[in-house]
């Protein structure tokens, strides 16, 4: 495994953070956030996402949600019921502000606590699983970035958190 130290720093709406996972100079993820408007509904929506890239996949499933794995989770090639894919931005959590109203937040990710998006890295065709933990926090609207890892064996399977 190769480990990335993330010092656990901290992005709030309006931010961007770029991982580069396994320290080739390549951006590999993109964390950011989005401000929608929607006036159908008549309230706005803060948005924090996870992007990836052409030579990086994030797992997700019809709905287009990802897993939250917990430490120890094994991260595989292949997770029933979720596919792979690149060039593809999952929305981890939304705070939704109403005309009227009171303010909630909705998403898989909100207020975690050190947990694992399971992540895949293709190098020299050859595709590396891995991880990166994060912590959200609704009270201070922020994402907080822990560690990052990736397999340095191509197609092994990984345990999240090891």
């Amino acid at each position: 495994m190769q480990y990335l130290d993330l010092h656990d720093e901290s992005m709030f709406f309006g931010g961007v953070k770029i991982i580069d996972v396994n320290s080739d100079g390549t951006q590999d993820f993109l964390f950011s956030t989005l401000l929608v408007g929607d006036p159908v509904l008549q309230r706005d929506r803060r948005q924090f996402y996870i992007s990836s890239s052409t030579t990086s996949h994030l797992l997700m499933d019809v709905n287009d949600q990802s897993p939250v794995f917990s430490s120890n989770a094994e991260i595989k090639l292949q997770h029933n019921g979720y596919q792979w894919f690149e060039v593809v931005s999952l929305l981890l959590a939304e705070k939704i502000i109403p005309l009227t109203g009171s303010n909630f937040w909705q998403g898989a990710w909100r207020d975690l606590n050190h947990k694992f998006i399971g992540i895949q890295v293709k190098k020299n065709g050859n595709i590396h699983n891995g991880w990166i933990e994060i912590s959200f926090s609704t009270a201070a609207e922020k994402i907080i970035f822990h560690r990052a890892a990736i397999s340095t064996e191509p197609g092994k399977a990984v345990r999240a958190g090891q």
